[in-house]
């Protein structure tokens, strides 16, 4: 008995451990901030301190002596959720597809994918220095596939997904693992690997259809 929560408590503790990012400003904020050489803390600390400690920011701002120290206090905190960020670890994207026309010839729904210049996004407003969006590129687009299905299959999903009105619903829902790994070409941009990808008929995700 003990052994067996042993066990368990460790697979918890590890899926905690390995729990993928959230796909959001902050984050890759800090995953930018990590693969940059050389960045100037100086030229953002106001905005860091404005932003997300703005009870310091409020409270001194008005005396430049302990504003000094509350900004290297402030750099100091940024360098360590730096530190503590890791790009091995993985994000988390959901996004919406569409499937189009059934191929006859080929016994496939084709799937609209993801081209070279096609990237996500997040935007944040009032955050002053820092760039108002960090778009994410994929070095692997090319990894999303289409959606093989025989003739009789298909025809059963099409209809399972037509109203009564004759309205085909072809919108799908994919869950994409990422790994950031380098910065773009553009400013506040960035690379990233695709792991995988799994898709689901159903928005509550609980109907996988295919993973790539």
């Amino acid at each position: 008995m003990i052994r067996i929560t042993i066990i368990i408590m460790g697979l918890f503790f590890s899926s905690i451990a390995t729990a993928a990012y959230n796909f959001n400003w902050y984050n890759l904020m800090l995953a930018h901030t990590k693969l940059s050489e050389n960045f100037d803390y100086e030229n953002y600390v106001d905005s860091y301190m404005r932003k997300y400690r703005h009870e310091v920011w409020s409270k001194y701002k008005n005396d430049e002596f302990d504003l000094e120290d509350k900004r290297q206090e402030t750099i100091n905190i940024i360098k360590e959720k730096v530190r503590k960020f890791d790009l091995n670890k993985e994000f988390t994207i959901y996004y919406n597809l569409k499937f189009e026309k059934y191929n006859f010839e080929r016994e496939l729904f084709p799937i609209n994918g993801f081209s070279e210049t096609f990237y996500f996004y997040e935007k944040e407003n009032s955050v002053g220095s820092y760039p108002s969006k960090y778009k994410v590129f994929f070095t692997n687009h090319q990894k999303l596939g289409d959606l093989p299905m025989s003739k009789d299959k298909a025809k059963k999903f099409l209809k399972s997904r037509k109203d009564r009105n004759g309205y085909v619903n072809r919108s799908i829902y994919a869950k994409i693992v990422i790994n950031i790994n380098k910065l773009g070409g553009e400013p506040s941009s960035m690379y990233s690997a695709i792991k995988n990808i799994t898709i689901y008929s159903d928005k509550s995700k609980a109907k996988q259809l295919i993973s790539f």
